[in-house]
């Protein structure tokens, strides 16, 4: 059966708003009564004491046992198309709300506004990965740089100190010619 992908946002938020869906998905979730749900604007960024469910949807075995776990098969990346927007979905349709779920998602696979949605976010999507790949890049090549100035810090260091030490060798020998020189100077003089 093919679905839209519902990890696509445009996807998620067009199943979630049906109400019915949402509260009955939500309650499975959470495994709590959902007694009433309202849409709110969705891109809305709100502090909340207690901020979400994590659910990892790659962890899920074939061997499901819950119906949350059933429910959220529908999300699994093990029914992936070539085509990314679409989904085969080839679990139970057993349970109302997935049955619900797969409709609304069956739809939403043939909407066309909804897969230019997707082409969307897949644009966006790959438009923020390539900035940063480039920033990467970027930064990669920096610390080339980087490493090759500390290198050739590190290298005039080097020839700083033979130069030095040279330097220091000579001062030596000049100071022991002087000596020599001295000692010659005061032998004809006590001549």
């Amino acid at each position: 059966m093919i679905i839209a992908n519902p990890i696509y946002d445009s996807v998620f938020k067009y199943l979630l708003e049906d109400i019915e869906i949402a509260q009955e998905l939500l309650a499975t979730i959470m495994s709590e009564d959902i007694v009433s749900i309202s849409v709110q604007p969705q891109e809305t960024i709100a502090e909340v004491e207690s901020h979400s469910y994590t659910i990892q949807i790659p962890s899920l075995t074939d061997k499901l046992q819950t119906r949350i776990e059933k429910v959220l098969m529908i999300f699994s990346p093990k029914y992936k198309t070539s085509d990314r927007h679409k989904l085969d979905y080839l679990g139970s349709v057993d349970d109302p709300l997935i049955s619900k779920i797969l409709n609304r998602l069956i739809r939403a696979a043939s909407d066309e506004q909804m897969r230019k949605n997707m082409d969307v976010e897949d644009e966006v999507e790959n438009t923020i990965a390539n900035l940063l790949r480039e920033k990467d890049e970027k930064l990669a090549a920096k610390d080339k740089q980087l490493a090759e100035k500390k290198l050739l810090i590190e290298e005039e260091r080097k020839r700083n100190a033979e130069n030095d030490a040279k330097l220091a060798e000579k001062e030596k020998q000049n100071e022991e010619l002087l000596r020599i020189i001295q000692e010659m100077k005061e032998q004809r003089n006590n001549k």
